[in-house]
């Protein structure tokens, strides 16, 4: 009688009789197997260590880097990457994750590398005062994050101290200038762009001759929304009467999360007489599109695509797609491409556009649509230069309101 015998690796059953043979057989083929596996370990941590690693000091963990200048061998970074589980940590800025805005749509775009390599995400979210925000800073740098997304303007200096003091990690930091730091990439949007084709689309559609812009915090980068969509509404209907707000003026942010706020402030001027409020202040944004809502006039969203909040209330949302981004910038970390210094993404490279308005497609007429999308491509060849409110700063030019 022939008796069934399982044997591990490529064979299934077979008799006993032939069982030592197939065993030895499988051994052989293992250990030929496993000879280049163990080569090439070996192989990826001698180009790890050419290519000048960044050092997890609570893992021991090894990834490639060029935080210190050095040249990166791609193929060294990607064996390292598949070598390692590469930690990315994000520090929420003003707002918090749950904002459906400026943080939600960082934590989207880390979602999708995190799904399609494999890292570890750590989120670190703080109470929103400078020592809060720091032991945030600190408690991702202990525990071992080799790339950090700091996700505020406000986290500048942070960045500014850490990024010295940790050479052997990257960081990308939303919205803030920082340059001569060669383990730091700043990324900046062309919201004057986006804003301006919201400006363009209200001054097309008012029918009181009435519009608003509701800003989060007067400071300078919230003037960049608040001219843009200044300039687009003028340039399409110079008939415009325009009301601009800010919530609270630097120190106090809290204009970016006080949606009870943006509520009275838009209600008041729904009532005045203005039919479409363009809010780019976070959280609060989302009082303003619940205060559309109840007055059965329009807002606009900003950062992400909140048509969804107030379905046929909201006109369209001005994405600044920090999910695109802040992918492709841990995607050049990974791949061995990391340039350092400033990214700009605008209406050209995807970094700020409209939703496709799925819910307001009804009240906007075909025409307004062909000319939106002509003003889009005409901003793109430059043949319409929409203006940065921060140019004007920089070159000193007086005049914050217009």
């Amino acid at each position: 009688m022939i008796k069934q015998c399982y044997v591990s690796g490529c064979f299934t059953v077979y008799s006993c009789q032939q069982s030592v043979v197939i065993f030895c057989i499988n051994v052989l083929l293992l250990l030929l197997f496993l000879f280049p596996l163990s080569a090439a370990a070996n192989m990826t941590n001698v180009l790890s260590a050419k290519s000048g690693p960044l050092t997890d000091q609570s893992s021991s963990a090894t990834f490639s880097g060029l935080a210190k200048g050095l040249e990166i061998d791609f193929e060294a970074r990607q064996k390292a990457v598949v070598h390692e589980r590469l930690i990315v940590g994000l520090l929420l800025g003003n707002g918090g994750l749950g904002d459906q805005s400026f943080n939600d749509m960082t934590y989207a775009g880390l979602i999708r590398i995190r799904q399609q390599y494999n890292l570890k995400l750590i989120i670190e979210d703080s109470d929103k005062n400078d020592a809060a925000f720091e032991a945030a800073m600190q408690r991702l740098i202990d525990d071992g994050a080799h790339i950090i997304v700091a996700n505020d303007f406000y986290l500048k200096d942070l960045v500014a101290k850490y990024a010295p003091e940790n050479p052997d990690r990257y960081f990308i930091l939303q919205d803030a200038i920082l340059t001569g730091l060669p383990n730091v990439v700043c990324l900046s949007y062309s919201v004057e762009e986006g804003s301006f084709l919201v400006g363009v689309l209200s001054g097309l559609l008012t029918t009181t001759n009435r519009v608003g812009f509701i800003g989060g915090v007067d400071i300078p980068v919230m003037h960049v929304f608040r001219k843009g969509f200044r300039d687009g509404v003028l340039f399409s209907n110079p008939a415009v009467d325009i009301m601009e707000v800010f919530v609270s003026k630097a120190p106090d942010y809290s204009g970016f999360r006080s949606p009870a706020a943006g509520y009275d402030i838009a209600m008041s001027a729904y009532e005045d007489g203005v039919d479409i409020i363009y809010a780019a202040a976070g959280l609060t944004g989302n009082g303003v599109i619940q205060a559309a809502r109840k007055s059965g006039t329009f807002a606009i969203g900003v950062d992400s695509d909140q048509d969804h909040l107030a379905k046929g209330s909201v006109l369209t949302s001005m994405m600044k797609r920090l999910d695109i981004a802040t992918f492709n910038e841990v995607v050049r970390i990974i791949e061995g491409k990391f340039i350092p210094g400033v990214k700009k993404y605008g209406l050209k490279d995807c970094g700020v556009g409209l939703t496709p308005m799925k819910y307001s497609r009804q009240f906007i007429p075909d025409a307004v649509i062909s000319e939106l999308s002509h003003i889009e491509a005409r901003i793109i060849d430059g043949s319409i230069n929409v203006a940065n409110f921060m140019d004007t700063v920089e070159s000193g030019a007086k005049g914050s309101s217009q």
